[in-house]
């Protein structure tokens, strides 16, 4: 995942080099699978994308961790069920939570300015990262039972 996005998604035009695969794979794995998994995708996944940033190494890493910590977090105490809505809605807060942290790490250490773009950057991701969660969602929900409802039938 990490070096799809590293050769083929960051080569696309503007918008749509804004998707973050790792971050909707995270989320994805984290919500509806397996929340260690997750955690251990995050580093690993974080760990490649930080040898190739211009940052200081562990930012992304760090950013992504704290995401699905959140999220499990958010997800154990506020939803009740494993549905397309709690999905979107956790996607949609995964990636403004990244991208919170990633950006207030930059800050902190001086390789951000403040601008236009990061409004842009909120909205194209987040927006590119919950269409693509509904997109997986739905495969899923197609090819499996695990997630389809079941109601009781009195006989």
């Amino acid at each position: 995942m990490a070096v799809f996005e590293l050769s083929f998604i960051s080569a696309l035009p503007i918008p749509f080099s804004n998707f973050n695969i790792v971050i909707s794979m995270i989320i994805f794995v984290g919500v509806l699978f397996d929340y260690p998994l997750s955690l251990y995708l995050a580093f690993a996944a974080g760990l490649i994308l930080d040898a190739y940033s211009p940052f200081y190494f562990g930012i992304i890493s760090l950013s992504q961790i704290f995401m699905i910590i959140i999220i499990k977090f958010i997800f154990d105490n506020l939803f009740t069920n494993k549905s397309l809505y709690t999905l979107i809605v956790l996607g949609a807060g995964g990636s403004i939570i990244y991208l919170f942290f990633y950006f207030i790490f930059n800050l902190f250490f001086g390789f951000w300015h403040l601008g236009k773009e990061i409004w842009e950057i909120f909205v194209w991701q987040t927006l590119f990262n919950v269409l693509f969660l509904i997109v997986l969602f739905s495969i899923i929900n197609f090819t499996s039972k695990k997630f389809k409802s079941v109601f009781l039938v009195s006989r």
